[in-house]
């Protein structure tokens, strides 16, 4: 007979339970599906931003790497020296003074050089071959001397040790081979100029008795005379006792090298060697950088395809706030960048003007090196403004109060002082004198200190007042126990600082305000929120798997419980059918 059914539990008599292990997984995985999906797919995107993120953290830092570069005081102060003849050499450090100037060497400085004419067979041979002691005294410049103890068997390499240990780098020996298996001594200077010329005379052991060569002395004599290089400079006549000089031209060593009276002509210029290279990485960065800010920000309403920060105003406001600072507003004088231009003379009466950079309607950045070096060229003091900026500082000036009249006074140094510098060293008024007569002698005194001390003066309208001033900016300090009788307070005071920042200068602080190392940087604020993202969404998910596994738990186990019920209610059901059976068959 065909088998029963219990079709409201869902199950078969005679066969396998359907409440089983497979029903239970497979309900499971629907409810996982259901409500991990969502979350799942919550957690891609932000697995997504941080990838984006991370990338444009590495686009921001080459970027800023670059606009910090061309912030860089140092690639404005470098300098190019052209040399027009081999007679001089130039070099120059970073903010040598701008320059042109000439120099002709007439003579190059020299040092002393001494030679023992006497021959020797090697270093060991005995250079004092008497039974006596001698001294041998040598003296550099007129006062330096050594005195070197010439001992009865003395070889010449002992000499020349023992003059090499007294010289004390200033004076220097060595052994010369003449050739033919001849050796002698010699003996210089390792500085030049007139002041370094010596003098070697042999002495007696107490050495006050000079030996006269042929007596006893050691024959040496002069080969070259110590001597100042000379040369000309611009015209006028210089001498120095060395042939590298450091003092004629700010930030820079003239190094003479021949003196063949041939006029040099040297030119100090700007060094802007990096500057097209760096203008041209940066434009590159920059168009790769706002093509990676479109494609992380954009919006598809056709494909839905949208970018990972779309309406993330944190991310989507660097591209505006960047291109303010570097092209300026548009229709306004500041253009930025885009303010970089030449003119260019076709005719007399045609001038077109062209443009370094050039900002496509597509937001592509595009660069003209030619056009930009120009602009180096030709206005480098305009476009250090421009990339970098400039700091500027207004001259100090002080107007001192009413001067101290009717008194006959005569002062010492240091009764006035002025930027650390005493002064009024024997300055005397007397009681005839009037405020003018008083003030021009002071305005006198203090211009002669000029030089030192930075600070100039000059008289009042009236005639009867000084008046201080600086007019590089730089400080004003003044002191002393006569101040007040030239009306003066002691006071220090210095010219207001203004700074004006250059487009490279903005962008280098405004990139720190996104990429520093600061905890309120903006990029370390978007990664902790994306950190706090991942954290919750992989908690949230947790704790779905944790509800998921405790309900399932608690259907296995009841499904264990109904399967038992089925189990009895299945024996019972057989027992039963088993009767019917009989029945049915008894009445056949």
């Amino acid at each position: 007979m065909a088998t029963g059914s219990i079709s409201s539990l869902g199950v078969t008599y005679g066969g396998a339970s359907t409440l089983n292990a497979d029903l239970i997984d497979k309900l499971r995985e629907a409810d996982k599906t259901m409500m991990l999906k969502p979350l799942q797919s919550q957690l891609e995107k932000v697995y997504k931003k941080q990838e984006d993120q991370t990338k444009l953290v590495k686009m921001l830092d080459a970027f800023q790497d670059i606009a910090y570069e061309l912030a860089n005081e140092v690639n404005y102060l470098k300098r190019n020296v052209s040399v027009g003849h081999d007679s001089v050499a130039v070099t120059t450090s970073n903010a040598a003074e701008l320059q042109e100037f000439k120099v002709r060497v007439d003579k190059l400085a020299t040092n002393s050089v001494w030679q023992l004419n006497d021959t020797f067979t090697n270093e060991n041979a005995i250079i004092n071959t008497s039974a006596s002691d001698m001294k041998l005294k040598i003296t550099r410049g007129g006062g330096n001397e050594i005195t070197i103890d010439v001992k009865s068997g003395m070889t010449l390499g002992e000499l020349r040790d023992a003059i090499n240990e007294q010289g004390g780098g200033k004076i220097s020996a060595s052994i010369l081979n003449l050739g033919g298996g001849n050796y002698n001594l010699v003996v210089k200077t390792s500085e030049t100029g007139a002041d370094q010329n010596l003098e070697i005379k042999t002495f007696e052991a107490d050495g006050a008795t000079e030996l006269a060569i042929g007596s006893g002395g050691m024959d040496f004599r002069d080969i070259q005379t110590a001597q100042d290089a000379e040369l000309q400079f611009n015209g006028m006549m210089i001498k120095r006792g060395t042939n590298t000089i450091t003092d004629l031209v700010a930030g820079a060593t003239i190094e003479l090298k021949k003196a063949d009276q041939i006029d040099s002509y040297v030119k100090i210029t700007r060094d802007f060697g990096g500057m097209s290279d760096n203008m041209d990485k940066f434009v590159k960065a920059y168009n790769e950088l706002n093509a990676f800010l479109d494609e992380i920000t954009k919006v598809d309403t056709v494909s839905g395809n949208h970018g990972s920060f779309q309406g993330d105003s944190r991310i989507n406001t660097i591209r505006s706030e960047l291109n303010k600072m570097i092209f300026g507003s548009r229709g306004s004088d500041d253009r930025g960048l885009m303010a970089i231009s030449r003119e260019i003379q076709v005719s007399q009466t045609d001038k077109r003007t062209a443009y370094a950079f050039e900002l496509s309607d597509k937001g592509v950045l595009t660069f003209d090196k030619t056009t930009f070096e120009h602009f180096l060229n030709t206005k480098p003091d305009e476009l250090e403004k421009m990339l970098r900026g400039k700091i500027t500082i207004d001259p100090v000036e002080y107007v001192g109060n009413a001067i101290t009249i009717g008194q006959d006074r005569t002062f010492a140094a240091g009764d006035l002082i002025i930027n650390g510098e005493p002064l009024l060293n024997g300055f005397s008024v007397s009681a005839t004198d009037t405020a003018k007569e008083i003030a021009q002698k002071l305005i006198t005194e203090i211009n002669s200190k000029t030089d030192v001390t930075g600070v100039s003066a000059k008289v009042s309208g009236n005639g009867d007042k000084v008046i201080l001033y600086n007019k590089s900016g730089n400080e004003i300090s003044v002191a002393g126990t006569a101040a007040s009788f030239f009306g003066f307070q002691n006071i220090s005071m210095s010219g207001r600082e203004t700074i004006e920042k250059g487009i490279f200068t903005r962008i280098d602080e405004f990139m720190d305000t996104l990429n520093g190392f600061q905890g309120n940087a903006r990029m370390t604020l978007v990664d902790q929120q994306l950190r706090k993202d991942e954290e919750l969404l992989t908690n949230s998910m947790q704790k779905v798997l944790t509800r998921l596994t405790a309900k399932y738990e608690l259907m296995a186990a009841q499904f264990a419980s109904y399967n038992l019920m089925i189990s009895k209610y299945e024996s019972s059901f057989s027992s039963l059918q088993q009767i019917i059976n009989e029945a049915a068959s008894a009445k056949k």
